[in-house]
């Protein structure tokens, strides 16, 4: 905790306060499902357990910004993608939390008389656009949670105002999907400006992937009507720009030239003289960094392989994230010699403040996703202590942590009448006490090891999986678990609530079992891996 602090004051012009000679706006893209702290209150539907764990998120940030006597002080804002988000209903009814009211929250108690602007932070709200297929739900569910989205981010901005909310994105990178959710983004923009308060000085923009807002707005077919509405009723337009995902060379330390960064630049021009060229108004909008961040691993798979073919002439190792971070940071200072006038970045948004939660196991891109955070998954390490040029190295773990390999070849019987077998979906659960249950999972204080009742923490059959593991093995004193549930359900079914085929229980990997776990360790999942009492043999 922070609060005992010597608070560090900042003049306000150095607040991200924009004009053609300040530093434009500063922030980071945030999702607090990175901490397993989060997903224990998901998942025991503890609404507490998940506001404080972001609160614990934003003492890190606060951290960062006061590091050196404030040498990142100009990081002032947070962007997220959702405004609302919801825990498991496993345990009790679903529990939602409002991201503004735990941000304004976490401001009062860190600036209770609302003097000192440089002890708290500002929102860049996301409000997610649902879809099917996409997300798991039907298009009327979508809907639904999208409108949930929508009136939230209304409530929030009437109660707070621009003093906490300077901005809101609707959707992420969904405008090129059809004409259908254009529509959609476009009538959510006009909807909520309409029932933001008057004058509130709180604008309303969209964001879309590197390029694709260029070629959207200047597209000679299609709805060509439904452009130009939503050209006219954005405040601001955001570009998510990747060189990495262009796949420019980064350079080489000590990086004075980077064809990495002189892509940034050119993207970025390119986007604005198109926008001049386009008239309603598009010169006058401002334009935004929805995303931009360089990846500081592939956990070991070289960028020649095959798999990284779209990519491979990149270098995602830690010095570069690093290096990558002080040219976000830095940038308006070198801004003009790159071509680029000062006013036209209005914000910027790096990707992200952690990493996040490992993604599936393989020689894939899946890879590099995870990798780009400022601070680890767990808020460990940082790219402030990771300066290797080894792809396969990243950030620290916090020694309680591993990441941790599963791969299932669970196969049981179909009726025990028949000696057929059937390949089965494997469910990790964390469970808060040692447990032992049997037979079908009852979710007796468990809970899917990553929150939520979905494929996240499931691993199909034939496949693996990593998955972030508390090692320490004592909730009691302080772990986030004391013991993992391995389950299977049927395949190609829903796997956690179909009545038919609940999910069954195999073994378990007891809390004196779970401290011999490390980040080098592979569990093989089988019926022929569980001994007399129940436990996973690995």
């Amino acid at each position: 905790m922070i609060f005992g602090k010597k608070w560090i004051l900042f003049p306000f012009f150095m607040l991200g306060v924009t004009n053609s000679f300040a530093t434009p706006i500063l922030g980071v893209n945030y999702d607090p499902t990175h901490s397993m702290v989060y997903t224990r209150g998901v998942g025991m539907d503890n609404e507490e357990v998940m506001k404080q764990s972001i609160k614990t998120d934003l003492n890190q940030l606060y951290d960062l910004r006061t590091r050196n006597n404030g040498e990142f002080h100009n990081i002032s804002q947070i962007k997220t993608f959702y405004i609302l988000y919801g825990s498991s209903a496993i345990h009790q009814t679903v529990k939602v939390i409002n991201i503004a009211d735990v941000i304004n929250e976490w401001n009062d108690e860190h600036d209770p008389d609302k003097r000192h602007p440089e002890n708290r932070f500002k929102l860049a709200l996301g409000v997610y656009e649902f879809r099917p297929g996409y997300d798991p739900c039907e298009e009327a569910t979508c809907l639904r949670w999208t409108e949930d989205q929508v009136n939230a981010a209304i409530q929030a901005s009437n109660k707070y105002g621009s003093a906490l909310i300077d901005r809101i994105f609707v959707g992420n990178e969904d405008l090129t999907v059809e004409d259908a959710m254009r529509q959609r983004i476009t009538n959510d923009v006009i909807y909520i400006k309409k029932h933001l308060p008057s004058n509130s000085g709180i604008k309303v923009g969209i964001v879309d992937r590197q390029g694709l807002i260029k070629s959207l707005f200047n597209l000679s077919s299609g709805n060509f009507d439904l452009y130009r509405q939503l050209r006219r009723s954005v405040d601001f337009v955001g570009d998510n720009i990747y060189p990495f995902w262009s796949n420019k060379k980064y350079g080489e330390s000590p990086f004075t030239y980077s064809p990495a960064k002189d892509d940034f630049f050119k993207t970025l021009n390119e986007l604005r003289e198109e926008m001049q060229k386009l008239g309603d108004g598009l010169d006058k909008k401002e334009i935004i960094i929805g995303e931009e961040g360089w990846p500081s691993s592939s956990e070991g798979i070289p960028m020649s392989n095959p798999a990284m073919q779209i990519v491979n002439e990149t270098e995602p190792t830690p010095d570069r994230t690093r290096d990558y971070f002080y040219f976000w940071y830095t940038r308006n200072d070198n801004a003009k010699t790159n071509g680029l006038q000062g006013e036209s970045i209005s914000a910027s948004y790096l990707f992200s403040l952690y990493d996040r939660n490992p993604h599936k196991n393989g020689i894939s891109l899946d890879a590099i996703e995870p990798h780009w955070g400022i601070f680890s998954v767990d808020g460990y390490g940082s790219i402030f202590d990771a300066m290797g040029t080894d792809y396969s190295k990243s950030k620290n773990l916090s020694p309680d942590h591993a990441t941790v390999h599963f791969t299932n070849q669970i196969k049981t019987q179909i009726d025990p009448r028949f000696p057929e077998t059937a390949p089965r979906v494997a469910i990790i659960n964390a469970c808060l006490n040692d447990n032992h249950d049997k037979g079908t999972v009852s979710w007796n204080n468990c809970y899917p090891i990553y929150g939520r009742k979905d494929l996240t923490s499931a691993i199909s059959y034939g496949q693996s999986d990593q998955f972030l593991v508390d090692v320490s093995g004592d909730y009691n004193s302080g772990a986030n678990y004391n013991s993992l549930q391995i389950a299977y359900a049927a395949s190609n079914t829903d796997i956690y609530n179909d009545p038919k085929n609940p999910p069954q229980i195999l073994c378990h990997i007891n809390r004196e079992a779970l401290r011999h776990v490390n980040s080098f360790s592979t569990i093989t999942l089988s019926t022929n891996s569980v001994d007399a009492d129940g436990n996973c043999i690995f």
